[in-house]
């Protein structure tokens, strides 16, 4: 079952995965915190830049943890690791999301 996304979150994951063959760009982080609030996981602080983000009620229910870029850009090299790192923690490929078209604002 993908995550249906809203444009805007789903470039986040598009870049992230390479969903359909996408090339890599940088992402903005608040950007990517956002998309990541949208599939149910509420960010916490932790020491300096260190950002932890828990899912919230459901499962997984395991920690997605990563540095807060002090520039704000998660760059393309940093995206390579974040994938990694994801599809360890909750098996998700570039198959977990899609975008919502208009046929989902109707169902």
């Amino acid at each position: 079952m993908a995550f249906v996304l809203r444009r805007k979150d789903f470039e986040v994951f598009e870049s992230l995965f390479r969903i359909d063959g996408a090339v890599r760009r940088e992402l903005d982080w608040e950007d990517f915190r956002r998309a990541f609030e949208r599939l149910d996981f509420k960010q916490c602080n932790g020491h300096g830049s260190a950002r932890c983000f828990k899912a919230v009620g459901k499962p997984p229910r395991r920690s997605f943890h990563w540095h807060r870029p002090h520039n704000g850009i998660i760059t393309t090299d940093a995206q390579g690791r974040m994938q990694k790192k994801m599809e360890g923690l909750y098996e998700w490929t570039d198959a977990s999301f899609r975008e919502k078209t208009a046929a989902d604002e109707g169902a």
